[in-house]
C-alpha cells in the first residue's frame, strides 16, 4: 500500500471492519440471512476455486503465437499484452520483422520482464538475427 502497509495487514484490517459492520447490523449485514451464511460462504469459495482452475488451465496452453502474424486478439491471449501493446507490435512488424524476444523492447509498454514472461509463449517467422 502506498502508506506501508503490507497487504496481509490490510486485509486483516478490512476483516476487522468487516465484522464490525455485522455486528452492528449496518449495509449489507442488514438483512443477511446468517442461517445460510455458511454454505454461501462455501458455495462462493467453490465456485471462485473452479474459476481459478479453468483460468490457470487457459493460461497453461502450449500454443505459441508469432508476433509477426498475429491477429490483435491472439496477442492480447498473451499475459500483459492489452489492445494499445498489441497494435503497437502490429505498426512495428510492418517495417520492422520481430526475430527475436529482445526484438520486443523497443515497443513502448515491454519490460524485459514481460518479455521474459512471454518469451516461452513465441515462435518468430523470421530468422533471429545472428
Amino acid at each position: 500500500m502506498p502508506d506501508g502497509t503490507s497487504g496481509n495487514e490490510y486485509r486483516d484490517t478490512l476483516a476487522d471492519l468487516e465484522l464490525t459492520a455485522a455486528a452492528a447490523k449496518k449495509g449489507i449485514w442488514a438483512v443477511t440471512d446468517w442461517t445460510h451464511l455458511a454454505t454461501d460462504r462455501a458455495e462462493e469459495r467453490r465456485e471462485s476455486a473452479e474459476l481459478q482452475t479453468v483460468l490457470k488451465d487457459s493460461r497453461s496452453t502450449t500454443t505459441t503465437i508469432d508476433p509477426n502474424t498475429a491477429t490483435a486478439e491472439e496477442l492480447q491471449s498473451l499475459p500483459g499484452i492489452g489492445k494499445k501493446i498489441a497494435e503497437r507490435i502490429i505498426a512495428t512488424r510492418a517495417t520492422n520483422p520481430i526475430r527475436s524476444p529482445k526484438d520486443l523492447v523497443a515497443i513502448q509498454g515491454i519490460t524485459p520482464k514481460l518479455i521474459e514472461s512471454l518469451a516461452p509463449k513465441l515462435k518468430f517467422s523470421t530468422p533471429p538475427t545472428p
